[in-house]
């Protein structure tokens, strides 16, 4: 009788062993769900911020397209009239040393 005594406690010990590593592998899995989970969220946060910061460069490089565009053009503007305003001066310049021309101090009327 003494023998199946034993016996039966030696299930119950070994049931309880397995019980409470059943817990701790429970515990352990549910620490590392809720650790998962985290990673997650930050992760997908991440993900958002940087769409964010994404979405905000590319407005500031339309913007300074835009400004290069508009500096571009009065680039081209400004050598356009410098060209003009040179050549204007050019003319002026051969007019008065090889022709004897002058610019006339005042003009009083307008004759037609």
């Amino acid at each position: 009788m003494l023998q199946a005594t034993r016996s039966k406690k030696t299930p119950r010990v070994a049931r309880r062993s397995s019980t409470v590593m059943s817990v701790t592998v429970s515990t352990r899995e549910f620490l590392l769900s809720a650790l998962s989970l985290v990673a997650i969220g930050a992760t997908a946060l991440a993900l958002v911020d940087a769409t964010h910061e994404r979405r905000m460069l590319y407005q500031q490089l339309d913007e300074l397209q835009k400004q290069q565009n508009a500096l571009m053009a009065e680039h081209s503007r400004l050598l356009l009239e410098r060209s003009a305003v040179a050549s204007m001066h050019q003319v002026e310049q051969v007019a008065q040393a090889k022709l004897d021309m002058q610019f006339p101090p005042v003009v009083a009327e307008v004759v037609q």
